[in-house]
């Protein structure tokens, strides 16, 4: 999803009907006396084109122009031009503060004729490009009084304005101006100066990004190369922020979030944007292929003066990482960072293969196996507890981004806690989506934190919702033998089967509680299965779903080792699916509520019921009963009135996933 494109404001005029008629003659003809009525068809552009819909330089005089004193050639003179026709420019610097304050007098609603005023409409050759004017050197900023320069900025930031459509390039400029006069008067002493100062800074900030992501979809360029050619400079704080990994840049303001419930902005100085880069797919940083495919990320661009050794300092606009800085220092005061931590999370929503991901997933499970694992939308660090959360059947991990932007957004969490994504194709077997996740799981803390230096990796959280709570319950559980004895008539040492076989049955049939999972919280989690699988929607459901090859091949070569009578009665006809697990009070689920818990991990739960009125033990979610869902032991049980399976969306499940994160924090405290 591409935000929408910046909002462009022009300054459409009211010219003379002089310069329409002036302009049927030719621009090389100079000093034609037009007596002119009103009009409003020609628009005022950039100067240097002197065209319908241009802006020309427009000066004003009190007197007519004397023989020696008439315009250059290529100047149209306009005499007998009513003030009331004559364009207003707020804060142009073309207009002299003695004819603003002579026209102001003029009513426009006047009946009487207005004084004889005479304008030179000054044209210069077509050919010759528009220059702004630059602000200053070192030596003239240092010392002009701060609200001297704040109306310089906005004068520049107007000029921008009006250059936008013809020529975004001069306005680039100007808004470089902008920039230097608001971080020029950002050091004043006067807090009423400096707050101008900053508004100023934030509008020219936002014009700059804005511009030069129009430019660089245009030409096809690196946006920073806009930015650069224009004299200001880019640079990123963080790694994840350098500007030459981010492919685009877009002003968060401009961005749509009507996919998310909330929306979390703080104000203070500085633009919020959201910055898009690819993964490096040849990186060898092990961060990156936790990274998904688009990382939209939160950033806020603040600008300041670069000192040059030519003594002209150029404004350089900074990318802060709002998740790591919260105040920063411009013009020796420390101001809060404005940040919205909410649209990266709409625009990742938005771009989200999510239905792709559920329904292939479901369907075709061999086709994603190379996307099973975790995923980060922040970079890791050290020091904050892992919240891994794992998703249900045809579901994929953007399915907790709304549940993501609450928690994230709050600062008491983001400060403790960072979330990690796991995926897993649904229509494969649990034990085997668990044996994935769990695999991801160590792999991932042994890739990020390799010496074992990190505490906060053996405080890992679950939360597991629908089947994703049947994966979660497995990382906690002792398996022994009995899920062995699920699957085979026969012991392990009796069964023959080829190497490989049996590595990949042993890991997904025989686990243990992983030692660093520290809580457990399961929503809307069928421990005991859903009456829908039984019915036909699940059976056809079911028989829809192609089995893994790997699964296939193993079965076939056991058999034929083996024999088929190696198997259980219920493995003899064909491979298990993930809607055969949730049948009501099948085999697999029965051996599963079996196992024994983790002594010393507590776990939650959080239960939706669609119809308050029904007692609760007879109550559902429309998938899940509520008989199926409640867990004896746990240590709170929420239930989410009047919604149905996808709670995830109800604020009531972020808020108590919230309570249940600082519960832990709490407990951990007192440890």
């Amino acid at each position: 999803m591409r935000p929408p494109r910046p909002r462009v404001r022009s300054i459409w005029a009211t010219p003379l009907l002089g310069i329409l008629g002036g302009l049927g003659l030719g621009l090389g003809v100079s000093g034609c006396a037009i007596a002119p009525e009103r009009t409003e068809s020609l628009a005022l552009g950039p100067r240097g084109q002197f065209t319908a819909g241009s802006r020309p330089e427009v000066l004003l005089t009190q007197e007519p122009p004397t023989p020696q004193a008439l315009p250059p050639a290529g100047a149209i003179t306009v005499a007998r031009a009513s003030a009331r026709d004559l364009p207003t420019w707020r804060g142009d610097a073309h207009f002299s503060q003695s004819s603003k304050q002579d026209l102001a007098t003029v009513p426009a609603t006047d009946p009487t004729p207005a004084p004889a005023q005479h304008v030179s409409v000054h044209a210069p050759h077509p050919q010759s490009p528009p220059q702004p004017r630059p602000l200053a050197k070192i030596a003239a900023y240092k010392s002009r009084p701060g609200e001297d320069w704040v109306e310089k900025g906005w004068n520049a930031l107007e000029e921008g304005r009006c250059h936008e459509s013809l020529h975004p390039r001069l306005a680039l400029e100007c808004y470089r101006n902008a920039l230097f006069a608001a971080s020029t008067a950002l050091v004043s002493k006067d807090l009423q100066t400096a707050t101008r100062a900053r508004v100023l800074h934030d509008d020219a900030v936002k014009q700059v990004l804005r511009i030069s992501s129009r430019l660089s979809r245009r030409s096809g360029r690196h946006w920073t190369q806009e930015v650069e050619e224009a004299g200001i400079g880019v640079q990123g704080t963080t790694a994840e922020s350098l500007p030459k990994h981010l492919e685009q840049l877009f002003v968060a303001e401009d961005c749509d979030t009507q996919s998310m419930n909330h929306r979390y902005r703080v104000g203070g100085i500085g633009v919020p944007v959201v910055t898009l880069r690819e993964r490096n797919e040849r990186s060898r940083n092990v961060q990156e292929k936790l990274y998904p495919r688009r990382l939209y990320r939160a950033a806020t661009a603040v600008a300041h003066l670069e000192h040059c050794e030519t003594n002209h300092p150029r404004p350089v606009i900074l990318l802060h990482d709002p998740t790591v800085v919260s105040n920063v220092s411009c013009g020796g005061r420390s101001w809060p960072l404005a940040h919205d931590l909410t649209a990266p999370v709409a625009l990742t929503s938005d771009a989200a293969p999510s239905k792709y991901l559920a329904r292939l997933g479901v369907l075709r499970p061999e086709k994603l196996q190379d996307l099973a694992g975790l995923y980060m939308l922040d970079p890791y660090q050290p020091g904050k507890i892992p919240v891994v959360l794992i998703h249900g059947l045809n579901s994929s991990s953007y399915t907790w981004l709304n549940i993501y932007n609450d928690l994230h957004a709050d600062p008491a969490i983001r400060e403790r806690y960072q979330f990690w994504f796991a995926y897993y194709p649904t229509g494969q077997h649990v034990l085997f989506s668990s044996k994935q996740v769990r695999e991801a799981m160590r792999r991932t803390r042994r890739d990020l934190d390799p010496m074992g230096t990190d505490p906060a990796l053996n405080q890992l959280v679950l939360v597991g919702h629908s089947m994703g709570g049947l994966v979660s319950r497995t990382m906690i559980q002792d398996s022994g033998d009995r899920m062995w004895n699920y699957v085979f008539t026969k012991p392990y040492n009796q069964v023959q089967m080829d190497a490989e076989s049996r590595q990949l049955l042993t890991n997904g049939l025989f686990y243990q509680p992983e030692p660093y999972i520290h809580r457990v919280v399961f929503v809307a989690a069928p421990h005991r299965g859903s009456k829908i699988a039984n019915q036909l929607p699940g059976r056809l459901a079911s028989s829809l779903i192609q089995p893994l090859r790997v699964q296939k091949d193993e079965r076939s070569d056991i058999i034929a080792r083996n024999g088929k009578d190696v198997f259980q009665p219920s493995f003899r006809d064909r491979p298990i699916n993930s809607v055969d697990n949730l049948e009501w009070n099948n085999p697999f689920l029965q051996t599963y509520v079996s196992l024994p818990m983790a002594p010393g991990v507590p776990y939650h739960s959080i239960i939706a019921r669609k119809d308050p009125s029904q007692p609760l033990a007879q109550s559902t979610d429309g998938v899940v009963p509520y008989a199926s869902s409640h867990m004896h032991g746990a240590v709170s049980e929420k239930i989410i009135e009047n919604d149905d399976h996808g709670c995830l969306e109800n604020p009531q499940t972020s808020r108590e996933l919230r309570r249940i994160l600082v519960l832990n924090l709490e407990e951990a405290a007192r440890r």
